[in-house]
């Protein structure tokens, strides 16, 4: 990813990730694995784990505070509410107070984007095994 110039280019290379699935597939089932680590883009693997009846462990490496501030903007979208990209908000439903302006947030959260299909899939993955 460091070698990604723009926003588009870094997509290109995670929406790419389901092209893997049948090489990967064929692999996994060659190898007969007693379970399958994947990373969290490899959204796929939740059905195919399940398919061989064994578990899958997910690689996902981002903290604890970005999981509790993408949930409060997926349920409260308080950066919605605000006039203009510099005004800001209190980000809701943390123990601390966390002030942000609309221009701080990604882009995922803010607009339908091919990026935030794909990370949209790997939340639903990730619930998947919780």
């Amino acid at each position: 990813m460091s070698a990604c110039s723009t926003v588009e280019m870094g997509s290109a290379i995670y929406c790419s990730a389901p092209l893997l699935q049948t090489p990967m597939e064929q692999v996994i089932r060659d190898v007969a694995p007693h379970c399958i680590f994947s990373d969290l883009f490899f959204t796929w693997t939740v059905d195919f784990a399940e398919e061989l009846n064994i578990p899958r462990l997910l690689f996902y490496p981002d903290n604890f505070l970005y999981h509790s501030i993408s949930h409060s903007f997926r349920v409260y979208a308080s950066h919605a509410n605000v006039k203009s990209e510099f005004e800001s908000f209190v980000v809701p439903d943390l123990p601390d107070k966390i002030t942000m302006k609309r221009s701080q947030v990604s882009h995922l959260f803010i607009s339908k984007t091919r990026m935030g299909d794909v990370m949209e899939r790997v939340r639903q993955s990730r619930n998947a095994v919780l």
